[in-house]
């Protein structure tokens, strides 16, 4: 089932528990498929700056962080961003800032 949908002015992100897909909005054409570990909170946000289209959401080990450019469809980088599996996750409207929580 659907986590989570985001969206901005070029590309949609729909979130299931151990995959993300995403389209291009004006067609919905499916572009990329992620395989991710399991996101049962379904934890994802993208950012809205045009131009711009970089994805945030859980990366394989508990705690990280993947960077994801929705539009050229390839990973920008990985961050260890806590100790424990994460709670909560979000990036700013432009893109230079992500927050996030864990479960501890």
């Amino acid at each position: 089932s659907v986590l989570r949908v985001r969206m901005n002015a070029s590309r949609l992100l729909v979130v299931l528990e151990t995959r993300t897909h995403i389209f291009e909005l004006s067609s919905m054409k499916l572009l990329h498929t992620l395989e991710t570990a399991p996101n049962r909170l379904g934890l994802a946000d993208m950012c809205v700056a045009v131009g711009r289209c970089h994805a945030v959401l859980p990366a394989a080990a508990p705690g990280q962080i993947l960077f994801f450019d929705a539009l050229q469809l390839h990973a920008l980088s990985t961050l260890h961003a806590r100790k424990s599996a994460l709670a909560a996750l979000a990036i700013s409207p432009c893109g230079s800032r992500v927050a996030s929580a864990s479960e501890k």
